[in-house]
C-alpha cells in the first residue's frame, strides 16, 4: 500500500503500436541469459562471436491500449482470467460515536482507519432525478485529508450520481488553515458540475450543509444561506449502481477517504427550497419536508435509518488476515477493532477469540498478520503480528505474540518478539508463515526508514526467523539474531510450497516494481541501495542482490500468499497464489526446478464497489477464500475468457551490443522499433577493419499478437558530438522468418558497423485481438523510404492521457513530468486520474502570458474518474493541477 499508480499514455482511435528499443555497449563479461553464435568469423575472437539474449515482457495497461515493457530474467507469459466468487461474510466495524450537534452524538470518520459507512438503498428512493442532502459537519482534529468524500453516491466512471466532497487547504494537512465542501453532480457523458465551495467552521462548532439538485442547477447552502449554484447540462442518471457511502467514494471502499464528524444526515427525493433549508437549519419542525424525507440517520448510537424506509448503515472495516484451523474454523483479524474473530459452521461466534487492548491503528497498522501453527492439533497455538503503542511514552512498535486456543478463546498470550521498530502509519509488514523447517517466518517493513533495510542489526526491512517459543534458531545466518534476510521495503506475504523446499516473499515496491522473491538464507534483496526503487531490478546483473522471480512496473501491491494444494480450483493446483491491493488474485507456475516463473494467471474479480484482496487462505476441504472488507469464496475461473496480457519479446545480439530498453505504445500511424547501437570500444578496431567484417546480426522474436506485417526498417546515425540536428534516415534491408507454425515473427537485422550510435526503426501493425474501439488504418505503400502513413477516419479522436508521468529517476528536480500531447483540431482529450488522490485539470497561462484566461476546468475529480475536453482551435494549451501544481503539461493542437 501507500503508493501511486501513474502511467501516462496516449491512445489513438487508430490502434497501432510501436516497440522502442535503445541499445548501448557494456562489458562483455556481463552475464547472459543464453549464448549462441550468429556469425562465424575467423578474424574475431570468442568474445566478439558470443551472442547475448535478453527478454522483455510487455504488458497491456488496464486503462489504455498501450503496452509497457520491462526486462525479464526468463521467458514467461501472463494471462487475464475472470473469476467468479460468492460472498460469505460482511465485516462490520465499531462506529466511533462522538459529541454531535445540539447535544446529540455524531459519527467520527478517520481516514487512516480505512473505513467507510454504506447506507443500504432497500427502498430504492435514493434513485431520484431531484434530490437534497442535509447534514451537520465538523472539522477533523485528527488526520485531515487534502480531499475526501463526505457523502457519495456516484459510479467509478463519473457518469451517474453525485458526491459531496471536503477539501483542506493550508501549509500542511496537520494544521490546515481552512476546510470547505462542494457538491458535484455528474451527467451521462462523465462531465462534472460542481457547486461553489462552502467553508467549514475552523473552530469546534458544527457547520450545517445542504446540497440540492433540481435537474438544472447544483446548489449548496451553508448555515441556512445559499452559497452559490452551478448550471447543470446533459442527462442525469440517478442510479449509479452503488450504495450511498459516508467517508469514501461510493464506488470504491479505499478511495477518497475523509476525516471529520458528521451528524443528522438527511436525504430528500426532491429539491427543497430556501425556506425549507432555513427551517431545517433552525430546527423548525413545521418546515422539515417530512413527505420527501426518504433517509434520516441521527447517529445517536446507531447507523439505522429513522425515516421508516429501513436504509440502515454498516461500517465497512478492513480484514487483514484469514486463516483456517484444521477443524474448519475460520479465524480472521480486524485491522481497526483489535479483535480476532472466529466463524464456525458458517456463523460468527458472538464472543471474539481475543481483543488486543494496546493495538495502535493508523493506515497500514493495527492487527496485521495471523497464522495457525502446523502442529495446531497438538499444541493449539496461533500467532499474531500487530502494531502497539506504549501509552506512557507514546512509542509505536510492532510485536509478535502467541495465543493458545481453548474452546474458541485465546488464552496464555506470550510475547515472542517485542519492540520491532515502527513508524507512524506505514510499512509495518506483517507476514507470518511457518516453513518446512518448523520455524516461524516474519515479514517486517522498513518503517519508512529505508536505509536501515541494509543494516542486519536493525529488524526493519527484513525477514525474521524464530522458533515457536520465540527463541532464535542456531542456524540463522546472523548469530543470536532473528534476521534471516535483508534489503526489503515492505512484506505482507510469505508462503512455502508443498514440499516446503521453496518459499516466496510478496514485497511492495515504491511507485513501480512490486516483486515476488524466493526466500534464500542470508539473502540481500537490494533495497534501497543495491537495487534502487523504480528501476527494473532485472537490469542489475552485476550485483550481489537477489533478483525477483517476477516484478511489476504497473503496481499491484501484493498481499498475503499461499501455496495451493487443493482440487476445488484445479487451475491453481500446486501453484503459489497471492492477493493484491488492486483487487486481483495472482497464481504463479514454477518450472520443474522451482527457480523460475514460467506462467502467471491474473484473476480479475470485478467487485463493485471496488475492494482490495488483503488476505487469502485455503480451507481444509480445498476451497480458496479471500478477504478485504468482506470474506468471499472463489468459486470458479472463466477459462473461455482467458486472454494473454504479458507478451515476451526476445532479442539476441552480439555481445558487443547491449539492449537498454524496449517499449510498446501507440502512436498515430506508426509501429516503430527503435534500436540504438555502437561497437564496444575495447575492441580497438579501425574503420577499415570494421568495414571488412560481416555486419553483426540482431535477431528479434516478436509475438504476432504484438507486431505483425513488418513493412519497413530504416536507419538513422546519431553523431558522437550529440548534434541537435535531425539525423538522416536511410532504408535498411531486413529478413522476416514468417513461420506460420510459430506465434512469433523472427526479424533479422544486419547492423551498420559504426563507432557512434545508430538508431534502427522497424515498422509494422499491431494485431492485439482484445483492443477496443479500433478504426481502420490505411497504409500508403508508395510513401518514400517505405515510411508508413496513417489516414485517420475523421478528426474527432478521443485520446486518453493520465494526469502525470513518473520519471525513471526519482532524484530529479521534476519527478512528475507529463509529456506534451500532440493532437489535431477537434480532438477530445480525456484526463484519467490514475492516482490515489484527487486532481484537477485547468488551463492556465504560462509565466510569459499570465493573462491567459482559463478555458477548461475539471473541478476536483477523484481516483478512477476522468475529465474530457474537446480542443476546437489550434494552439498550445498549458494545463496544470491546482491541487498538485507540479503536475503541469502542454496540449499542442495543430
Amino acid at each position: 500500500m501507500n503508493k501511486v499508480i501513474i502511467p501516462l499514455t496516449v491512445v489513438s482511435t487508430i490502434f497501432v503500436a510501436f516497440i522502442l528499443l535503445s541499445v548501448y555497449t557494456y562489458s562483455t563479461s556481463t552475464p547472459a541469459n543464453s549464448s549462441q553464435n550468429l556469425e562465424k568469423n575467423s578474424n574475431t575472437d570468442d568474445k566478439i562471436n558470443q551472442s547475448l539474449t535478453k527478454i522483455y515482457g510487455c504488458t497491456k495497461f488496464d486503462l489504455t491500449l498501450s503496452l509497457h515493457c520491462d526486462p525479464l530474467l526468463n521467458n514467461l507469459v501472463s494471462y487475464v482470467i475472470p473469476g467468479k466468487s460468492s460472498l460469505t461474510y460482511t465485516n462490520s466495524g465499531d462506529p466511533a460515536y462522538v459529541a454531535g450537534f445540539n447535544r446529540s452524538t455524531g459519527v467520527s470518520m478517520v481516514a487512516s482507519r480505512m473505513e467507510a459507512i454504506d447506507l443500504s438503498n432497500k427502498s430504492s428512493k435514493f434513485d431520484s432525478d431531484k434530490l437534497s442532502v442535509s447534514f451537520w459537519i465538523k472539522n477533523a482534529k485528527k488526520d485531515p485529508q487534502p480531499y475526501g468524500a463526505v457523502v457519495s453516491h456516484t459510479n467509478n466512471k463519473g457518469t451517474a450520481g453525485w458526491s459531496i466532497d471536503a477539501s483542506t487547504s493550508g501549509s500542511n494537512s496537520s494544521s490546515p488553515t481552512s476546510q470547505f465542501v462542494s457538491f458535484s453532480v455528474f451527467n451521462q457523458m462523465g462531465q462534472q458540475f460542481t457547486s461553489p465551495t462552502a467553508n467549514i467552521s475552523s473552530d469546534a462548532n458544527f457547520t450545517h450543509i445542504v446540497a440540492t439538485f433540481d435537474g438544472s442547477f447544483v446548489r449548496i447552502y451553508r448555515n441556512g444561506n445559499l452559497v452559490g449554484s452551478t448550471e447543470f447540462k446533459g442527462q442525469y442518471i440517478s442510479n449509479p449502481d452503488s450504495p450511498m457511502t459516508i467517508g469514501s467514494s461510493s464506488f470504491c471502499l479505499t478511495c477518497n477517504r475523509w476525516s471529520g464528524v458528521i451528524d443528522d444526515l438527511r436525504f430528500y427525493n426532491k429539491s427543497i427550497n430556501e425556506n425549507e433549508v432555513r427551517g431545517i437549519f433552525s430546527n423548525d419542525t413545521s418546515a422539515n419536508v417530512q413527505n420527501a424525507l426518504v433517509g434520516h440517520w441521527t447517529f445517536d448510537g446507531s447507523l439505522n435509518d429513522t425515516s421508516g424506509n429501513n436504509n440502515n448503515g454498516i461500517l465497512n472495516s478492513l480484514i487483514t488476515t484469514i486463516a483456517f484451523a484444521p477443524d474448519g474454523r475460520l479465524f480472521f483479524t480486524q485491522k481497526d477493532t483489535g479483535k480476532i474473530q472466529i466463524i464456525k459452521d458458517g456463523r460468527l461466534l458472538p464472543t471474539p477469540f481475543a481483543t488486543i487492548s494496546d493495538s495502535y491503528v493508523n493506515w497500514e497498522q493495527g492487527l496485521l498478520g495471523f497464522t495457525i501453527d502446523p502442529k495446531f492439533t497438538q499444541n493449539h497455538f496461533v500467532y499474531l503480528y500487530y502494531s502497539s503503542i506504549d501509552h506512557r511514552t507514546g512509542q509505536i512498535f510492532n510485536r509478535v505474540v502467541r495465543f493458545t486456543d481453548n474452546n474458541n478463546h485465546g488464552t496464555n498470550m506470550v510475547v515472542l518478539l517485542d519492540k520491532i521498530p515502527a513508524s507512524m502509519g506505514y510499512h509495518s509488514g506483517g507476514a507470518l508463515a511457518f516453513g518446512g523447517d518448523d520455524k516461524l517466518y516474519i515479514g517486517v517493513g522498513d518503517a519508512t526508514e529505508h536505509e536501515f533495510a541494509q543494516d542486519p542489526g536493525i529488524l526493519t526491512g527484513k525477514v525474521l526467523r524464530i522458533n515457536r517459543d520465540g527463541t532464535i534458531p542456531e542456524d540463522n545466518p546472523y548469530r543470536n539474531s532473528p534476521v534471516y534476510t535483508i534489503g526489503h521495503r515492505n512484506i505482507y506475504g510469505i508462503a512455502f510450497n508443498r514440499n516446503n523446499t521453496l518459499g516466496i516473499i510478496a514485497e511492495d515496491g515504491d511507485f513501480h516494481y512490486d516483486k515476488i522473491n524466493l526466500i534464500q538464507k542470508g539473502g540481500n534483496y537490494g533495497f534501497p541501495t543495491l537495487i534502487p526503487p523504480n528501476v527494473p531490478p532485472e537490469l542489475f546483473t552485476n550485483v550481489s542482490a537477489i533478483k525477483p522471480l517476477i516484478s511489476y512496473w504497473q503496481t499491484i501491491t501484493p498481499t498475503q500468499a499461499i501455496y495451493y494444494t487443493g482440487d476445488k480450483i484445479p487451475q491453481f493446483k500446486d501453484k503459489f497464489v497471492f492477493g493484491s491491493y488492486r483487487g486481483h488474485i495472482y497464481a504463479l507456475t514454477m518450472d520443474s526446478e522451482g527457480k523460475k516463473v514460467i506462467e502467471q494467471e491474473n484473476i480479475v474479480l470485478n467487485h463493485y464497489p471496488f475492494e482490495p484482496v488483503i488476505s487469502i487462505a485455503q480451507s481444509p476441504s480445498g476451497d480458496i477464500y479471500y478477504a478485504g472488507y468482506h470474506i468471499y469464496k472463489l468459486d470458479s475461473l472463466t477459462m473461455h475468457d482467458k486472454k494473454q496480457e504479458l507478451f515476451p519479446i526476445e532479442i539476441t545480439s552480439p555481445s558487443t551490443i547491449g539492449i537498454k530498453d524496449v517499449q510498446v505504445s501507440s502512436t498515430a500511424g506508426k509501429n516503430i522499433i527503435d534500436i540504438s547501437t555502437f561497437r564496444n570500444k575495447s575492441q580497438n578496431n579501425t574503420s577499415s577493419e570494421l568495414l571488412s567484417k560481416p555486419s553483426p546480426l540482431l535477431q528479434i522474436n516478436v509475438p504476432r499478437a504484438v507486431l505483425g506485417d513488418v513493412a519497413a526498417v530504416t536507419s538513422s546515425i546519431i553523431p558522437k558530438n550529440e548534434s541537435k540536428q535531425t539525423p538522416a534516415t536511410t532504408a535498411v534491408r531486413f529478413v522476416v522468418d514468417d513461420n506460420s507454425s510459430s506465434s512469433d515473427s523472427r526479424i533479422n537485422l544486419p547492423l551498420r558497423d559504426v563507432n557512434y550510435p545508430q538508431v534502427l526503426s522497424v515498422t509494422g501493425i499491431s494485431t492485439i485481438k482484445d483492443a477496443n474501439n479500433l478504426k481502420t488504418t490505411i497504409y500508403n505503400t508508395n510513401a518514400s523510404k517505405n515510411q508508413v502513413v496513417a489516414l485517420k477516419n475523421g478528426t474527432s479522436n478521443s485520446l486518453l492521457v493520465s494526469i502525470v508521468k513518473h520519471a525513471a529517476d526519482p532524484s530529479t528536480d521534476k519527478p512528475y513530468d507529463p509529456s506534451p500531447l500532440n493532437i489535431a483540431t477537434g480532438a477530445t482529450v480525456q484526463w484519467i486520474n490514475n492516482d490515489s488522490g484527487p486532481h484537477t485539470v485547468t488551463e492556465g497561462g504560462s509565466e510569459q502570458d499570465s493573462s491567459s484566461a482559463t478555458k477548461f476546468d475539471s473541478g476536483i475529480f477523484g481516483p478512477g474518474q476522468t475529465f474530457k475536453h474537446t480542443f476546437d482551435r489550434a494552439g498550445i494549451f498549458n494545463y496544470y493541477c491546482t491541487i498538485h501544481p507540479f503536475m503541469t503539461g502542454q496540449v499542442i493542437v495543430k
